[in-house]
């Protein structure tokens, strides 16, 4: 190591400077907690998991409003994921990343259609919603995935 004028610092040298990391007399010895505790979580609460039910009905308003309006708007996918991210952001799920998708808006002509999302998570603590629309001569099909992290 070196310090700011250039000169090299051997921890535990005697007689020399030595090298201490930590900050100070924390913990056990002083009676004092730590300055900061740990803030990661292998699991989320209970009270703060994702919330499938309320994240299909979020997903299925956004989606109702991007077909509604599909004739007057070209980027009624882009702006419909936009609306469903805003909010879901708003739910109480502070560390999970979402990512939202919309999918496909298709004008139903008698064709099929098929939707297909993977994800690799843990099943402990990632989940998904998904969500379908058709209205009049159009359908419309968005998955947002919430993938927990500490």
């Amino acid at each position: 190591l070196l310090t700011a004028d250039g000169h090299g610092i051997r921890a535990g040298h005697p007689g020399g400077p030595s090298l201490m990391l930590g900050g100070g007399d924390h913990g056990a010895r002083s009676g004092q907690p730590p300055p900061l505790e740990n803030t990661y979580r292998l699991k989320p609460d209970e009270s703060q998991r994702f919330n499938c039910r309320l994240a299909t009905e979020i997903l299925t308003a956004a989606l109702e409003t991007a077909v509604a309006g599909v004739g007057q708007k070209y980027d009624a996918e882009s702006s419909a994921a936009e609306q469903a991210r805003r909010e879901l952001r708003e739910l109480d799920s502070r560390r999970y990343k979402l990512v939202v998708n919309v999918s496909i808006i298709v004008q139903l002509l008698g064709q099929s259609a098929a939707v297909a999302s993977r994800s690799v998570g843990n099943p402990e603590t990632d989940n998904y919603a998904t969500a379908q629309v058709s209205a009049g001569e159009f359908a419309c099909v968005a998955t947002v995935h919430a993938l927990y992290y500490e």
